[in-house]
């Protein structure tokens, strides 16, 4: 090693310019990576984004206004009857089958669990 001192420090010259390079090229890397992630969830949000403007100019239609109002809220137009149909009166049917079996008797409580220095100032 004596007669070649220059490759020495050619070497750890290199290590040191490899080493001084490789945090700057992890981190863009590191960036491209989050760049295209966000990329993508913007197409995403973009999609969902123009899914919700179409629903939007479709329900401010007539015809859905009339469609949701009749759904949700039992309403009518002028004219028309609204009828409702009950459930027999009574109650539901009572249901078939054996009638269940009573509640066996509880287990005994268990007592707390103490800590292990709980325990030995019980002892003392």
């Amino acid at each position: 090693m004596r007669r070649h001192p220059w490759l020495v420090v050619a070497l750890l010259a290199l290590l040191g310019v490899v080493g001084l390079g490789a945090f700057p090229a992890r981190a863009y890397f590191d960036q491209q990576h989050q760049r295209e992630e966000l990329a993508r969830q913007v197409d995403e949000l973009a999609r969902a984004n123009a899914a919700l403007a179409a629903e939007r100019d479709h329900l401010g239609t007539e015809e859905a206004i009339e469609r949701l109002a009749r759904e949700r809220y039992q309403l009518v137009r002028p004219g028309e009857e609204a009828y409702v149909i009950l459930p027999e009166a009574g109650g539901p049917p009572a249901a078939s089958g054996p009638a269940p079996a009573p509640a066996a008797s509880e287990p005994p409580p268990t007592p707390p669990k103490q800590s292990w220095w709980a325990k030995l100032l019980s002892l003392l």
